[in-house]
């Protein structure tokens, strides 16, 4: 369904910060060093949820997450001219 991949990534992203804070040690390699990545497009960021995801991951500084926007002005289901 669509925005519910933006908050799923978001989720992803917040558990990498939670483990990147909790194993990563300051006097050894990081453990946990990773980027999250998502794609959406239009009728993703026209969802509520979306919105409030990204609000939230803003807010919390989620800085490995990367979202990739698809403005292909293609919003609604089924055949387009």
């Amino acid at each position: 369904p669509l925005g519910q991949g933006v908050a799923n990534a978001v989720g992803v992203a917040v558990a990498e910060a939670n483990l990147a804070a909790r194993f990563n040690k300051p006097d050894a390699p990081k453990i946990v060093d990773h980027y999250t990545y998502c794609i959406a497009g239009d009728g993703c960021m026209m969802e509520g949820l979306s919105n409030e995801a990204s609000s939230l991951a803003g807010h919390w500084g989620l800085g490995k997450l990367i979202l990739f926007y698809d403005d292909n002005k293609i919003s609604i289901d089924g055949r387009q001219q």
